[in-house]
């Protein structure tokens, strides 16, 4: 299917480069098979990795635990490309460094570690995006919020009720605990 679809799109069947990455997904009570918890994203249950060609097409997958490091379980992705004699580079994230790259060398393979941008460019474009919000909710004479002292761990826990349970409630928390202490703050 996917050498079908990159012939139509005047493509050669087999891509030359690739793009590896992960997704650690929260598993459901009927998996019984590995599972694991992907410390960085605190999700209980299991990771995908796929390698995609240019066009978002799958050319390998694997399934591990979500505790399975991205540099480890990225290599039972490689014995699946073999053969394809056209490959030559792949385009990763930070995680697939190390034993990852070690095995892409083996098959003769270039890995190319994506850079993120520089934190001050970062950093200016939040401290610009929240001076905005403020300077309209100030204009339209409302109080302006800053959630400079919201925890972490918890604003990470209504993100993920948000997403896993679609429930604003702990965002709805957050919000109000955030806007009495502008008001006590600046008012």
């Amino acid at each position: 299917m996917v050498a079908t679809f990159r012939r139509k799109n005047g493509d050669c069947p087999k891509p030359s480069r690739a793009a590896i990455d992960s997704q650690s997904i929260k598993s459901v009570p009927f998996v019984s098979q590995d599972k694991g918890v992907d410390s960085s994203k605190l999700i209980n249950g299991r990771k995908r990795h796929i390698a995609v060609d240019k066009h978002g097409l799958p050319i390998a997958l694997a399934i591990t635990a979500a505790d399975v490091h991205d540099s480890k379980a990225g290599a039972e992705l490689l014995w699946q490309m073999e053969g394809n004699e056209r490959l030559e580079l792949f385009c990763l994230d930070k995680a697939y460094r190390g034993e990852f790259l070690d095995a892409l060398n083996l098959y003769g393979w270039r890995g190319e570690i994506a850079k993120k941008p520089d934190s001050t460019t970062t950093d200016g474009n939040i401290r610009t995006a929240r001076i905005t919000s403020n300077a309209i909710l100030i204009a339209n004479q409302h109080c302006p919020l800053f959630f400079r002292t919201v925890d972490s761990i918890d604003y990470k826990k209504a993100m993920l009720v948000f997403y896993e349970q679609n429930n604003i409630t702990a965002f709805r928390r957050i919000f109000i605990d955030q806007f009495e202490f502008a008001v006590k703050t600046y008012f």
